[in-house]
């Protein structure tokens, strides 16, 4: 090989769980969530190297990780994702959707899991979209809502005897905490009274 040696090295017994993570959200359920509970401080420790912090929450079975602030005087890291706003529809249904999951959980056991059906999007979309005499593009847009919903990690869809069906997902709580809802929700109401003129 041109008297070069290359030499592997074994990977770390965590590397599934940091890869998986690079990736998005690891939930109780996934196969990679006991290797992270076993490996979590070396987990933290790497990632802390690289400006990333380990979040987990045991009593919701997930965790993920949250790019930290630079402090004054640091020099600004790249950021891992680029945050992209989202527009006001797409964040009245992740209202919404906090929403349905706070009152799913105030009503039942909390690890039980909130499923819905694209009727359901349907229901708590309409009264906030503007009216639209167009059935075919009001669907679209709906669909449009629900479909980024699921590219955020905010639901996840899988079949059903009944059709496509959406199990919300509690990243959703960290992502928009009970203490932001309402302040944010007041927010959405005040949009949606503008767009639809009422006084």
């Amino acid at each position: 090989m041109n008297g070069l040696e290359t030499t592997l090295s074994t990977p770390a017994p965590w590397a599934g769980a940091a890869l998986r993570l690079l990736q998005g959200v690891v939930y109780g359920e996934d196969s990679e969530w006991r290797l992270l509970r076993e490996h979590e401080t070396s987990l933290r420790e790497h990632f802390l190297q690289i400006g990333l912090e380990l979040v987990v929450d045991e009593s919701e079975a997930f965790a993920w990780l949250r790019q930290r602030e630079s402090e004054e005087g640091e020099t600004a890291l790249p950021r891992l994702v680029r945050r992209a706003p989202l527009t006001w529809e797409q964040t009245l249904l992740c209202v919404l959707l906090r929403d349905r999951l706070l009152q799913f959980d105030r009503a039942n056991e909390p690890d039980g899991r909130l499923v819905l059906t694209t009727e359901d999007f349907r229901e708590m979309l309409l009264p906030f979209l503007p009216e639209s005499g167009d059935a075919a593009k009001l669907e679209r847009r709906i669909n449009g809502l629900r479909a980024k919903a699921e590219e955020l990690g905010f639901v996840r869809g899988f079949s059903a005897p009944s059709g496509t069906c959406y199990e919300v997902r509690r990243i959703l709580k960290a992502r928009l905490p009970v203490e932001d809802l309402e302040r944010i929700r007041d927010t959405v109401l005040a949009w949606k009274s503008s767009v639809n003129g009422d006084d």
